[in-house]
């Protein structure tokens, strides 16, 4: 990694800052986004979340800083690739901006995978995590 190449407050190695830069240059007008991962045939589907939108706990952000960083384990990252995990927490970001907040628990769901996806914002303290459901 090299200093001062971040993204929200996150410093990030070569290759994560191409994918990101690559993602945020792919989305169409329609709103639709291109990625390109050797792990996942299709984009995976964001699940509404179980709590109201408007509800008062629906306030996360998932937004990584050095206070909360961005981590995925190894599982995760093995079944869906960097590239599709980065481009899901992107999708969370929009979503989250679009509804002033989130749930802290979020699920994306590929037909072509054993299991879904999750992202966990914690608290104050914590991280925001992309893990599998048999990672909990």
């Amino acid at each position: 990694m090299r200093p001062g190449q971040t993204f929200s407050g996150k410093t990030l190695c070569t290759k994560c800052r191409a994918i990101l830069r690559t993602t945020h240059q792919q989305k169409l007008d329609a709103g639709t986004l291109l990625w390109n991962s050797a792990t996942v045939t299709e984009f995976p589907i964001l699940r509404p979340q179980e709590i109201p939108l408007d509800d008062p706990q629906s306030c996360e952000m998932f937004t990584p800083s050095t206070e909360k960083p961005f981590v995925a384990t190894p599982a995760a990252i093995e079944m869906y690739g960097h590239e599709t995990i980065l481009a899901c927490l992107s999708v969370l970001q929009e979503a989250a901006v679009r509804e002033a907040g989130l749930d802290y628990l979020q699920v994306f769901e590929s037909s072509d995978k054993q299991e879904k996806l999750w992202f966990i914002e914690d608290g104050s303290g914590g991280a925001i995590t992309a893990l599998l459901p048999s990672d909990y």
